[in-house]
């Protein structure tokens, strides 16, 4: 994670979003921060006095168990009232300059969700814009901007009714990763670009089915979508160890806890970028290359495979969102890049975006009002991290040309690049 001793990160980016707020409470407002976690604001916000140009959100909500604290505050006009004043009152009060809502997900009744959610979600989008339309901006302040996380597909990527809620939000930030895992009956890449087995009895489980749906619902506004990413592996234990090659491996049964955890993070069925390059480094394996799903992957320990993300493989993801001309793209696991930042750097050098102590400040397309358009430079989107499966990882952008400069966007331990 993110340390005040290791802030060269925002280089790299044109935003930053902190993960997570503290819950929703019984008065259906974001409760108050502790001492330690002010601390962790102010060391985030600090970066601001490097890099000016950084504009760093709250994110609220995230991968919880229990989802009804959202659901009960976006269920009535009185409560979406309360809960979206507030949550601007207490984004400012902390010295944040924008509000991201991870809600995963509405409707989920396993999470306490319920069948009203997903038409509340887009009224309490609504809600949000109003109360930051309405504010008194504080002298020497920029009006917040709003925006929301996406899951990865169309499963409960529907129940955000994107048609309806675009209007509201500065950008969306598609969660596009974890899209795959041990609940299929094959080891794939975690975010396969392309599923190798689209067409095949699989409906399209990847990141250009993911971008194609948002895009599609939201009436060919790909400005506002920011595609998401992740620096995280993905664990397998294979039950035929001589069969390991990706779309061709069988899993486990599904159950992730069998598989090496990485030393550093301990969760099994999950490597970190930086932990990954250690078992490359130990184990010398032969690795090889999916080239529909665009990630890597390596056997060792006899039944342990990895599928993991590099540089290079980022950068055609990068290239993916830059020629679907995006809004931008954002990292998830900031924290799990190597110490020399080789993830974050091949980001950058897609987009040929560095956020320098000269620059002036960035802001993302504005959306005012509830009006569907952008600003003239289009709009930039960020995202911070979850998954369409239900599963979900640990949790924690295109190049610029003459006429629009893309950025990049982080929550502390997720990143956004605007490339807009």
């Amino acid at each position: 994670m993110w340390t005040p001793s290791s802030p060269g990160f925002a280089q790299y980016y044109t935003h930053l979003n902190y993960g997570f707020s503290p819950l929703i409470n019984a008065n259906l407002v974001i409760g108050d921060p502790t001492p330690a976690e002010i601390a962790k604001y102010n060391d985030l916000l600090a970066l601001k006095k490097t890099y000016p140009s950084l504009s760093v959100g709250m994110t609220f909500g995230g991968d919880i168990v229990d989802i009804s604290p959202m659901s009960k505050a976006c269920a009535t006009d009185s409560a979406r009232t309360t809960f979206a004043t507030s949550t601007v009152q207490w984004t400012r009060k902390y010295g944040f300059d924008g509000i991201d809502i991870d809600w995963e997900f509405p409707g989920d009744t396993n999470r306490g969700g319920t069948a009203n959610d997903p038409a509340n979600f887009v009224l309490c989008m609504k809600a949000l814009r109003d109360a930051i339309e309405a504010e008194q901006i504080p002298s020497g302040k920029s009006k917040l901007w709003l925006s929301a996380a996406l899951p990865g597909g169309a499963g409960w990527g529907s129940h955000y009714q994107v048609d309806k809620s675009i209007q509201y939000v500065d950008w969306f930030n598609i969660m596009a990763y974890n899209i795959q895992g041990t609940w299929f009956s094959v080891a794939q890449c975690s975010a396969p670009l392309y599923d190798p087995f689209r067409g095949k009895g699989n409906t399209g489980n990847d990141i250009d089915a993911a971008v194609k749906y948002f895009v599609g619902q939201s009436g060919n506004q790909p400005g506002k979508f920011n595609l998401g990413m992740s620096f995280w592996g993905i664990a397998y234990v294979l039950q035929n160890p001589s069969n390991n090659q990706l779309g061709l491996a069988d899993t486990f049964t599904g159950n992730q806890k069998l598989a090496n955890p990485g030393p550093c993070s301990q969760q099994p069925g999950y490597m970190a970028y930086f932990e990954t390059v250690q078992l490359l480094q130990q184990n010398h394996p032969q690795t090889s290359l999916d080239p529909k799903g665009d990630c890597k992957y390596f056997t060792y320990d006899t039944d342990q495979l990895v599928a993991y993300e590099d540089p290079d493989t980022i950068k055609v993801k990068v290239q993916y969102a830059l020629d679907q001309k995006l809004g931008g793209v954002s990292i998830w696991g900031m924290d799990s890049d190597t110490r020399v930042l080789d993830m974050h750097k091949s980001v950058s050098g897609v987009t040929g975006v560095s956020n320098s102590p000269q620059s002036s400040p960035s802001t993302p397309g504005n959306t005012s009002g509830g009006s569907n358009s952008t600003t003239s430079s289009g709009s930039n989107t960020n995202s911070s991290g979850g998954s369409d499966s239900g599963n979900s990882s640990p949790q924690p952008t295109r190049s610029a040309n003459s006429a629009v400069t893309n950025g990049i966007s982080l929550v502390l331990i997720a990143a956004l690049l605007s490339l807009q």
